[in-house]
């Protein structure tokens, strides 16, 4: 099982070691480097599943993204800001999604691929 020092961890000078621990869906290190860097995923009993993106994560890190949500379902992307703001976007394809949730800046990211390509509304 790979470890991080995410803020997430509660202790960044202890790394925390994951295994099947729901805190990998918000490391930072998860996020950044994938899913087979804990070993875990829809795989969880068979050992790294390279394939395996989360349905949501949280950005301690960004200033501009909160966290970001997706329905495989219904191709819907909810992005919260950190300003309180949530927004919504349909038809958003499963590679897009892998894309955000693997970008290193999501802000940037978010600003570059995301804006300009799909329609994003505030939500209610």
């Amino acid at each position: 099982m790979g470890q991080c020092d995410c803020i997430a961890s509660g202790n960044p000078n202890k790394p925390k070691q994951h295994g099947a621990d729901p805190h990998a869906k918000n490391c930072a290190v998860y996020l950044r480097e994938g899913a087979n860097i804990h070993g875990i995923g829809p795989d969880e009993g068979g050992g790294p599943n390279p394939d395996y993106i989360p349905d949501t994560f949280t950005s301690p890190e960004s200033t501009s993204i909160a966290g970001a949500d997706y329905d495989a379902n219904t191709r819907t992307l909810y992005v919260r800001f950190t300003n309180g703001k949530t927004y919504r976007g349909q038809d958003f394809p499963a590679e897009a999604w892998r894309d955000f949730v693997q970008a290193s800046s999501k802000g940037s990211h978010f600003n570059r691929r995301i804006r300009p390509l799909y329609l994003m509304k505030p939500t209610a």
